[in-house]
């Protein structure tokens, strides 16, 4: 009978110890699918100068092809009241560096790489009680009067493209833009610059030149 409750006893604590391995291992297995692909959140501030201090808040998600993280950027307004300003997605961990700020005609001009390869600006007024955003889409240039206006031949949809902001100087901001042209041969990559300007009242953002694109 000592021997029968010994086994009895010894299998009750091999399936409980294989039990509460199981349940770890699971625990395991979701915690570690959670920091691999998110969502996961946090929150931080990041110090543009002495005087002006963003809020964020970041989420990030992944699949196999890419990592993402989501920011929601906040601003204390005249009241000191946060108020959201833009978003934007990285897909770098380190997208604090990417985020840059100029001062022109009395707005704070925030430019960041939307989706890695877009350049995108936030625009916050004088007041600091109002933002706009604009992502510099080569695929929305078909839209816009100032660059039909010049006859360029649409870019394709199979090639994205990208875009960089290259100057912000007074009321004007510089965008260089990368497209491809071209379903089938011959097939042109070109760069092409396209000049804005910024009004205040209303707050927005007006084409007011597109250069003669040259091939890459």
């Amino acid at each position: 009978m000592t021997k029968k409750k010994n086994w009895k006893s010894g299998c009750l604590k091999a399936l409980g110890i294989g039990a509460i391995t199981l349940v770890l291992l699971v625990i395991g297995f979701f915690w570690m699918l959670r920091q691999a692909f998110g969502p996961i959140e946090r929150s931080g501030e990041l110090e543009l100068s002495d005087e002006l201090t963003l809020q964020y808040q970041e989420m990030y998600n992944a699949d196999f092809a890419d990592v993402f993280y989501d920011v929601t950027f906040e601003l204390p307004n005249s009241k000191g009241e946060l108020f959201e300003i833009g978003r934007a997605t990285f897909n770098n961990e380190n997208w604090e560096s990417e985020v840059q700020f100029v001062e022109s005609n009395n707005c704070l001009i925030f430019i960041v790489q939307d989706i890695g390869s877009l350049a995108k600006v936030i625009v916050v007024n004088p007041e600091r009680t109002f933002s706009i955003e604009r992502t510099f889409d080569p695929q929305k240039l078909r839209d816009d009067p100032i660059w039909q206006a010049g006859n360029f031949e649409n870019p394709v949809h199979l090639y994205y493209g990208s875009s960089s902001v290259t100057s912000v100087s007074n009321d004007s901001i510089q965008v260089d833009f990368e497209y491809r042209t071209g379903y089938n041969e011959p097939i042109i990559f070109w760069n092409q610059k396209l000049n804005y300007r910024l009004e205040t009242a209303p707050l927005r953002i007006l084409t007011t030149k597109a250069y003669q694109p040259t091939e890459k």
